[in-house]
C-alpha cells in the first residue's frame, strides 16, 4: 500500500517535471517563431 502510493506520487512528480519542461520549450519556440 505504502509502496503503491509512493510510486503514484514520483510518477505524479515525474510527469509535472515532463509537463514543465515541456511547457517551457513550447515557450521559448515560440519566442524564438515570432522573433526570429
Amino acid at each position: 500500500m505504502a509502496l503503491a502510493l509512493a510510486s503514484r506520487k514520483r510518477y505524479r512528480r515525474l510527469l509535472r517535471i515532463g509537463l514543465n519542461i515541456a511547457a517551457d520549450s513550447a515557450l521559448k519556440a515560440m519566442i524564438v517563431f515570432y522573433h526570429g
